[in-house]
């Protein structure tokens, strides 16, 4: 009779790491078209937004400073991946709210 095969549990570990990996690469591997290639020219792109919205703020107002932000930051930021990454695993159990957006 032969002895059951047993399951080595480096080898659990090896494929959850292999599966991480994967997934890791195949999501790193898509680059959005709207995001320039060299991050410096995101921050530059950033900066110069910010710096023209402060010098116009007044006439701007709070609306139109937001409206002039908004879409350079949205472009640059996953905001809605960094707050589940931020409150952690309790996002699961959130209810949805109404946006301001």
């Amino acid at each position: 009779m032969s002895k059951p095969i047993t399951p080595c549990p480096r080898m659990g570990k090896i494929a959850g790491l292999s599966l991480a990996l994967l997934l890791a690469t195949g999501t790193s591997a898509v680059v959005p078209a709207a995001l320039p290639v060299n991050p410096q020219d995101s921050v530059r792109s950033l900066y110069d937004t910010l710096l023209s919205t402060m010098k116009d703020g007044r006439r701007l107002g709070q609306s139109g400073r937001y409206a002039t932000l908004a879409p350079v930051v949205d472009r640059l930021f996953d905001v809605p991946s960094m707050a589940r990454l931020a409150v952690g695993p309790s996002w699961l159990t959130l209810s949805p709210t109404n946006s301001s957006r």
